[in-house]
């Protein structure tokens, strides 16, 4: 990949920008500023630099059609452009956003795309329908296996964020004996979690931690606790 030039970047994301709003064609060429400026070819990952990526969400949200562009980009099948997918849902209030979301989410693709997914895919949903959406991620939770879990916990975490937020109550409840056992991806979603609600609510989240069963994961989450006390003194 060659040194970002900001001059050229911008130069392109005009050019995004003026393109007509033909899902296809925009994906095409958002593909294409992908693969020049991905740092790794043919990553399995995302690894197209953030400020670019930042650059072509903001171009892409100047069109219309958010949910057709989505798809075509999410079509496109790589790390980036199905990012980039993810991002674009942002713009949509229909609670079909969430099934959309999901499904992407189950398939094969990198973490940071379901987390993507929960900290900005789903945010006009979220909140433009609070209710809905905590009926749906607590009927995600319920799932027994797939990443509809995951999804749900970053979710909550973007919930747990906004300014709004008040019920603490039913994000606690949610999540109450899914500490004990949680591996792998379940394990990060849920230390995210975490850490989020111990910047809104400290106080009640070590006593969330204190009420749980004493696991490996449980000792970590207070022992970061005890070491930020120590700090604040």
């Amino acid at each position: 990949m060659p040194a970002i030039d900001p001059n050229r970047l911008a130069r392109q994301v005009d050019e995004l920008i003026a393109l007509p709003d033909e899902p296809i064609q925009i994906a095409r060429v958002v593909r294409d500023l992908v693969e020049e400026y991905s740092v790794q070819a043919k990553s399995s990952v995302p690894s197209v630099p953030r400020p670019v990526i930042r650059s072509l969400r903001g171009a892409l949200q100047q069109h219309a059609q958010p949910m057709a562009i989505a798809e075509a980009l999410w079509k496109e099948g790589l790390p980036d452009t199905q990012l980039l997918a993810a991002g674009m849902l942002e713009r949509i209030e229909d609670p079909e956003v969430a099934a959309t979301a999901k499904r992407w989410a189950s398939q094969n693709v990198p973490i940071e795309i379901v987390r993507e997914f929960g900290a900005r895919g789903l945010t006009g949903w979220r909140q433009a329908h609070p209710s809905g959406f905590m009926d749906q991620v607590t009927s995600w939770l319920d799932e027994h296996r797939g990443r509809g879990r995951v999804l749900a916990l970053y979710a909550l975490r973007e919930r747990v964020s906004d300014p709004d937020f008040e019920d603490l109550p039913s994000v606690l409840s949610l999540i109450e004996g899914r500490l004990d056992g949680a591996r792998g991806e379940m394990r990060e979603a849920l230390v995210a979690l975490i850490k989020a609600l111990e910047k809104v609510a400290p106080e009640e989240t070590v006593n969330f931690l204190d009420d749980e069963k004493a696991s490996p994961l449980v000792k970590t989450l207070k022992a970061r606790f005890d070491r930020q006390s120590v700090r604040m003194v």
